[in-house]
């Protein structure tokens, strides 16, 4: 058994081996595109795969993908961790643990600040007490049924393509630092989701959007920045009436409690339901006592990669 982190040509060499091994751990294929946009085509260029592999294949991953956040004012490196697997005929060797457990020596050796990632309650355990995670918190989501009701229509722009300009906003709060590269990679240039982009812009820059996708019988707003909460009830209402004249049902997204934008969506109908998403860190290089703490960040239904 051979045990590395791979480069990005080791990856190139790998992607129908990582694709095998994907559709034996979770019986549902993902496609070559999708692996390559998501390791080796993202804004920051590093790959971060810790693996095993045994007479050539791989047989084990835990993979995470790079970002930049907002943490205590600075702008520093995070990853968000996805996609771990193991072969079933290798389960119980303690795999996850001895990849996951490298990959991180190999995120500290290169000054990341985090590995942060929404666990579902089958892996959560095992992020807590084998990977020294944090979990912060679980994140429910917020729904708005949608009933027929008149409404005036709203001109706003799209920019589904994001070739605006999107000025970057420095937050109290921990938070992803969505550029207009970031934007761009993570909603246009996915090839697996369709994405629309709602903005307000003054003619030189945006200064609010709100990005969101049609799922089965639901509208999933994944990601908004609003300058006043005029802009974001504005962006909200164009949302509602694309999903009411599309035959949509429901409106969902996430919202940190004690926001403008909370309150807006309560007072609006939105109304806790679930999935219910569990959130956890681990934090490196004496960031812990802040990112620890929950109440420093701000997060959106698009950091979590399944949506």
């Amino acid at each position: 058994m051979e045990y590395k982190i791979l480069t990005r040509q080791e990856l190139e060499e790998h992607l129908d081996d990582f694709c095998d091994l994907y559709k034996k751990c979770f019986t549902a294929k993902i496609d070559r595109d999708i692996v390559r946009w998501r390791y080796l085509d993202n804004p920051y260029k590093d790959v971060l795969m810790s693996v095993a592999i045994d007479q050539g294949r791989l047989v084990s991953v835990y993979a995470a993908y790079p970002f930049e956040m907002f943490s205590e004012n600075k702008i520093v490196m995070g990853a968000l961790s996805i996609n771990s697997m193991t072969d079933p005929d290798y389960i119980r060797r303690g795999l996850f643990t001895k990849l996951g457990l490298a990959l991180y020596d190999h995120l500290k050796d290169k000054d990341y600040h985090m590995v942060l990632g929404f666990p579902n309650h089958l892996s959560n355990p095992s992020y807590e007490t084998k990977l020294g995670w944090q979990v912060l918190s679980e994140i429910p989501t917020l729904e708005l049924k949608l009933e027929y009701e008149t409404s005036d229509d709203l001109w706003i722009k799209l920019d589904n393509e994001f070739k605006g300009v999107y000025k970057t906003q420095a937050f109290n709060q921990v938070q992803i630092h969505k550029t207009s590269k970031y934007l761009k990679w993570r909603y246009h240039d996915c090839p697996s989701s369709e994405y629309m982009n709602y903005v307000i812009d003054d003619g030189n820059c945006v200064r609010s959007y709100m990005v969101f996708k049609a799922y089965k019988d639901r509208i999933n707003i994944v990601d908004y920045v609003y300058d006043d909460i005029a802009s974001f009830k504005r962006l909200l209402q164009a949302v509602i009436n694309y999903g009411q004249k599309n035959g949509y049902d429901y409106i969902t997204t996430w919202s940190v409690l004690g926001t403008s934008d909370h309150v807006a969506l309560e007072k609006r109908g939105f109304r806790l339901k679930e999935p219910i998403r569990y959130f956890g860190v681990r934090a490196f290089n004496g960031s812990e006592d802040y990112l620890y703490n929950y109440r420093n960040w701000l997060l959106q239904m698009g950091d979590d990669n399944d949506y």
